[in-house]
């Protein structure tokens, strides 16, 4: 067997350089490229990759939404016809650019041209179908939308009523009749009409909401407070419900009271952990969305201040109670990151009004962050 030589690096590049230089051979491009060139595939394989192709076509969501609605009513419309009743012939408007023969094609079409921001042959469209089942809530909703989006307030208050007298119950109907009524500065008719909403359905929020709206109108403080704190209730998040709080505290109503921890604001209910009557789950629950604030930041640290007057006892325990739920809620590993104070003199706050207010029972919240302990401190 030969003996292999050792070789260095340095070495092989020397020799290297040494070797004498060649000319480039002519054909040397060629044949390289003969050697690399790919095999086309046969025609059939070129239409299969063809048809196979994924085609991305760029579709506005309203248009699509129209689309949509345009086929849906082009099937229906396939699907047969209905004879329009002779009493209501002389209500259809033109047909504009479909001609849809049955109450439902008209429907889907309106609805899409309304979704594709064309209302006047939205409404059109939806006027047919309407025409066609003049006792369909359902049409006479969207009629009404249909005139509300072209600006005419009296005929979509019409089509609103009409849907009522065939379901009576409508929240839709009975929201949109309210918000009609409003709209015109009609507050009583629009009162009556939220109330019935609320009957229905009591924690509606918009109906609560536009409620205290017209309560303030009309000056009617005590109705109106009342009217936030039941929208609030339900909703704590959004500019409309810190719109809500923030009336509320100007009037010295703090049974709600908006609270910043970390970069976060929310929405409490101290008066939940002071009144007998409140159960151990409301108040638990009151502290869900702020438990969830703390565990998503590690270095956030939590300050409880709870002021009883000439109560001191009784907001220590109120502090303690405030923190075991908590920990009930976060784990055991959260009680560290939570510091209490209590005291037994009244809280004193300011409205927007500049007036001091004395608050017998209050609870305070605000968080700091944790110092990193490895972190050196300058002297």
């Amino acid at each position: 067997m030969e003996k292999r030589q050792n070789i260095s690096e340095s070495d092989l590049v020397n020799r290297l350089r040494d070797l004498p230089l060649k000319e480039v051979p002519d054909d040397l491009t060629d044949r390289v490229m003969n050697c690399i060139i790919i095999k086309q595939p046969g025609l059939l394989k070129r239409l299969w990759n063809s048809f196979n192709k994924t085609i991305i076509v760029p579709v506005r969501p309203s248009y699509a939404f129209c689309l949509l609605f345009l086929l849906l009513g082009s099937f229906l419309i396939g699907r047969g016809s209905i004879q329009l009743p002779a009493e209501h012939s002389d209500t259809l408007p033109p047909a504009s650019m479909f001609q849809a023969e049955t109450a439902q094609a008209a429907y889907l079409i309106g609805r899409g041209l309304l979704a594709a921001e064309r209302s006047d042959k939205g409404l059109a469209m939806l006027q047919r179908a309407a025409a066609f089942e003049p006792g369909n809530p359902e049409y006479a909703y969207w009629e009404g939308i249909g005139y509300w989006m072209n600006g005419n307030r009296q005929q979509e208050r019409s089509s609103y009523i009409r849907g009522l007298t065939a379901e009576p119950e409508s929240i839709p109907l009975l929201v949109n009749l309210g918000h009609n009524y409003l709209s015109e500065n009609k507050f009583q008719q629009a009162l009556e009409t939220y109330q019935s909403v609320l009957e229905l359905s009591p924690a509606e929020p918009v109906a609560w909401y536009n409620s205290a709206l017209i309560y303030r109108q009309l000056n009617q403080v005590e109705r109106e407070t009342s009217a936030w704190k039941a929208y609030l209730e339900s909703n704590r998040t959004g500019k409309k419900a810190f719109r809500a709080v923030e009336r509320l505290n100007e009037y010295g109503d703090f049974s709600y009271r908006p609270y910043r921890v970390g970069a976060r604001k929310l929405i409490l209910s101290p008066v939940k952990f002071f009144n007998e009557s409140s159960s151990a789950h409301a108040r638990k629950m009151e502290l869900v969305p702020l438990t969830k604030v703390i565990l998503a930041n590690s270095e956030l640290k939590l300050n409880v201040v709870v002021f009883l007057e000439n109560e001191k006892a009784l907001a220590r325990k109120r502090a303690l109670e405030i923190k075991r739920m908590i920990i009930e809620i976060g784990g055991p590993e959260i009680g560290d990151r939570i510091a209490l104070s209590w005291f037994d003199s009244p809280e004193i706050v300011r409205t927007m009004g500049s007036t001091e207010i004395d608050l017998d029972e209050s609870l305070l919240l605000f968080s700091s962050f944790i110092k990193n302990r490895n972190e050196e401190v300058a002297i």
